[in-house]
């Protein structure tokens, strides 16, 4: 089964994952479900970013956006918009992060993500969550960002994740270097990597790169 090698492989074998994402793509594209669609294209957008190949990078953004919002799915639309924050905040384009933030009323999203009442899932929440503290990076809200990210750590301990919680120690670091300390940020990813399980390394951090650490 292609899409249980690329799950296993895809931590630390990321061109092997690349291809056999597009490897299922092939043979079994027409029988994709939403969520297999999701994880099967991801490592390709991931590759592709990573490669500068920003026209590819937004057809896949694209297709997978309308491919969420065909689906219906809260949580598929939440990951798919905290991936172009991402992409956006890669690239550096503050025009299109200011639009991205009003597309999406991302105020709102996450004043409904940090309620103890929020109508959403855990996973669609995280993504808000994780996209509004990209968002206020590349603002230079760092002190709001660094708030976000600690009520990030506590409410995915909350619901079940460790403290290290890879993905979240990789926006630290971000925020970290963003904050003019990249000799801290070095260190602290140093740290992470050698005390962290890295679940997702691939999906969370290699290809999850930012001005200056390229």
């Amino acid at each position: 089964n292609v899409i249980i090698k690329i799950l296993l492989r895809i931590t630390d074998q990321p061109l092997q994952a690349n291809e056999l994402s597009h490897e299922l793509l092939v043979f079994n594209e027409p029988n994709l479900s939403v969520d297999l669609q999701y994880y099967t294209y991801l490592p390709i957008l991931r590759w592709q970013i990573h490669q500068g190949n920003d026209i590819a990078a937004n057809e896949i953004l694209d297709f997978l956006h309308q491919t969420a919002h065909n689906s219906g799915s809260e949580q598929y639309l939440a990951e798919m918009y905290f991936e172009y924050f991402r992409f956006a905040a890669i690239k550096n384009h503050t025009h299109e992060l200011n639009r991205l933030a009003e597309e999406t009323d991302l105020e709102q999203k996450l004043a409904l993500s940090l309620s103890d009442r929020s109508p959403y899932a855990w996973a669609t929440r995280e993504r808000w969550i994780k996209a509004a503290i990209i968002f206020h990076i590349s603002q230079n809200a760092f002190e709001l960002a660094q708030q976000l990210t600690h009520q990030l750590v506590t409410l995915n301990v909350e619901n079940g994740y460790p403290v290290h919680h890879l993905p979240i120690i990789m926006i630290q670091v971000w925020l970290t270097y963003c904050q003019g300390q990249p000799n801290m940020a070095f260190i602290r990813l140093n740290e992470a990597l050698s005390q962290t399980i890295p679940d997702g390394v691939f999906l969370e951090l290699i290809l999850v790169y930012w001005p200056g650490f390229r």
